[in-house]
């Protein structure tokens, strides 16, 4: 409310954006949804309208589909705590078809390593999976995925611009692709010629992502992640997560028997409905991972990841509470002395 018209116009958009209103004093415009059309059409507004007022700038980004202007709509809190902004509603911004959206295969490459050093290539949008607690599946619903001949195009395009090293085929569940196994296939085939390697960064629990994950680390099997998420039946019934600790055992078992030597698995605390014996039992589930991988393969070894479960917008937990400080602490104590031994934890 006090910037002037020398001050710039502060935009928000991706995920959080979904939820803009405790952000929304300090942010003169939210893109809601998709970007990749919605930016284009947002720099096109601002370059038209160079010079003239701010307000009338604000205004004039208020009217393209999926942007919201807070300040020219009213709130009102209900009485649970719940605001809602009173004025036309805004659409969330959906992109129909992957194939023609803009994706940067030329983007700047920095000299400082980034966390992620390497081409991130989004093959779909979206999941089938449906757990309770993923905004992410939430969100980008329906799910889109792009051909894999535009994939091969922009993967090509990508390695050539770029010279990354790898290529991660990028999505919440990128074995969902219907064509994953040629897509999985001729990223191989286009990468290797060049000396790039093809990564999955995300795999199901089973055994045709082992497939999957074995075709493109055929020279070097560096390490898989999975993410039962819940260490017990009941829990992972209440987050809607599909498994079971056989379908865990099996496809890890068989990880270690086709060679590789180490698993990540990734669990929550925190999750609804949650007790003591589910904390206990990621230790005991845990273990039980690590003795039949060392039964298939002497040196097998477990990660094991646990991360503080956060509630979401726009998911059936979003009215959740988020466990305390305290809380987070004691739990995570009672699986350090569960865990003691031979665990990397």
């Amino acid at each position: 409310a006090e910037r002037g018209e020398e001050c710039p116009i502060v935009l928000a958009g991706g995920p959080c954006a979904l939820n803009p209103e405790p952000l929304a004093d300090f942010m003169d415009a939210f893109a809601i949804g998709d970007g990749e059309e919605v930016v284009i059409e947002i720099a096109e507004a601002l370059r038209a309208a160079k010079g003239i007022p701010r307000a009338e700038r604000l205004r004039r980004l208020s009217e393209i589909e999926g942007v919201y202007v807070p300040s020219l709509y009213e709130t009102r809190t209900l009485a649970d705590g719940t605001v809602i902004p009173v004025g036309p509603p805004v659409r969330r911004r959906v992109v129909e078809s992957l194939d023609s959206a803009a994706f940067p295969a030329d983007y700047i490459v920095p000299f400082t390593q980034q966390v992620h050093d390497r081409i991130s290539l989004e093959v779909l949008r979206g999941c089938t999976q449906g757990c309770r607690f993923c905004q992410a599946g939430m969100v980008n619903r329906p799910v889109r995925e792009r051909s894999i001949e535009t994939l091969r195009g922009l993967q090509d395009a990508a390695i050539a611009a770029t010279g990354y090293e790898e290529v991660a085929l990028a999505s919440l569940s990128t074995c969902d692709h219907s064509r994953v196994r040629a897509l999985v296939a001729q990223s191989v085939e286009a990468a290797t010629p060049r000396g790039t390697a093809v990564s999955l960064p995300s795999l199901r629990l089973d055994s045709f992502s082992v497939e999957m994950a074995e075709m493109v680390q055929s020279v070097r099997k560096s390490g898989l992640t999975f993410a039962p998420e819940a260490a017990t039946p009941r829990l992972r019934a209440v987050i809607n997560k599909g498994i079971t600790d056989e379908d865990l055992l099996e496809t890890t078992g068989e990880v270690f028997r086709r060679g590789w030597e180490v698993v990540k698995l990734y669990f929550m605390i925190g999750l609804p409905t949650e007790t003591d014996e589910d904390v206990e039992s990621i230790a005991e589930l845990t273990r039980r991972v690590l003795a039949n991988g060392r039964a298939a393969r002497r040196n097998a070894r477990i990660n094991l990841g646990v991360s503080t479960f956060v509630p979401r917008p726009q998911t059936p937990f979003q009215w959740e509470r988020q466990i305390s400080i305290a809380e987070t602490q004691a739990k995570q104590q009672l699986l350090r002395e569960r865990l003691r031994g031979n665990l990397k934890f």
